[in-house]
């Protein structure tokens, strides 16, 4: 997942209080941003700042209340982000938590310790984080590779240990994810046939070719057919229902749905920092954030297959 938290130089700077913006979830950004009327949303807290750069030498700092911010949208820091004549601006968190996901609530408990939410429609994500734990799709192993055959259009197996494949609803909009040594590939499935695993062509098509392919891994790290809901047997497991907009989650054990945190991963991106050899950014210091329940878009199919 890109967090790019490579792009932030995160330090602990003792800062005087000479310039300071205020943040805060429950704050309004028709507020002035001071301690007794502060912002609510960090782009309003940037406008802000943007304007103090220019007129004060002294070092800037946004200093956040204990809470957390949902975005939509990255924030992006530019060179105009950036402090000017040595002085430097802080972005300062206590207890502070930025987060891409979406909460699910209203969680109800169905047969076989499933539970069900409902999302709101149009919601896809294949992250979920349950009490600040990433849940593992619905799935399941296949345990030898080596027992089947590879072509064109798909698997092919002669052993019954295996005949599962055929008699599992709804496997024709799952995934194959094969992990190998350093490659970690998923191909879409298409259909299922007499011990045949029809896959979806032009990505299927790349995992039996090159280096490091499903049929002859250099290391074997296992295969597994997942994101099928009749495969969600385990817990701490779910499945993400995109046509009927119902989230399913088996709880592992001890978990308590009625009070657990859950939230899905719904922005790919949080905040980004970017400027150009010309303007590059400078002076800008981040500390005590914690970046949360981003969108694992590295964890969907692309047209290789690869991750």
């Amino acid at each position: 997942m890109h967090v790019f938290l490579c792009a932030l130089y995160l330090s602990i700077i003792p800062f005087s209080d000479a310039v300071n913006v205020y943040l805060d979830p429950k704050g309004l950004d028709s507020n002035p941003g001071s301690a007794e009327k502060p912002v609510k949303s960090i782009k309003k807290a940037q406008e802000l700042v943007r304007d103090l750069i220019s007129s004060t030498n002294d070092d800037i700092t946004v200093k956040f209340s204990p809470g957390a911010w949902m975005i939509d949208e990255p924030t992006i820091f530019t060179a105009k982000d950036s402090g000017i004549n040595g002085a430097t601006v802080k972005w300062v968190g206590s207890g502070t938590t930025i987060s891409g996901g979406l909460e699910i609530t209203g969680w109800v408990e169905g047969n076989d310790e499933i539970w069900s939410a409902l999302v709101p429609e149009g919601t896809k994500s294949r992250n979920l984080f349950v009490n600040g734990f990433a849940a593992q799709y619905a799935r399941r192993q296949i345990h030898n590779r080596k027992g089947f055959n590879y072509t064109e259009i798909g698997m092919t197996w002669n052993s019954s240990d295996y005949n599962w494949i055929m008699e599992t609803p709804g496997i024709e909009n799952g995934e194959l994810r094969a992990i190998n040594s350093f490659t970690d590939r998923i191909a879409p499935i298409n259909a299922v046939g007499d011990r045949l695993l029809k896959m979806k062509s032009q990505i299927w098509a790349n995992q039996i070719i090159g280096y490091d392919q499903i049929a002859e891994p250099f290391w074997d790290g296992g295969v597994w057919i997942q994101n099928v809901k009749s495969l969600l047997t385990d817990g701490g497991q779910f499945y993400l229902d995109i046509n009927e907009s119902i989230l399913y989650y088996k709880p592992l054990e001890g978990e308590d749905m009625t009070a657990a945190s859950t939230y899905l991963g719904i922005e790919e991106v949080l905040l980004v920092i970017g400027g150009t050899y010309e303007e590059p950014v400078h002076n800008l210091h981040f500390e005590g954030i914690t970046f949360e329940h981003m969108l694992d878009v590295e964890g969907s199919p692309s047209p290789s297959g690869l991750r």
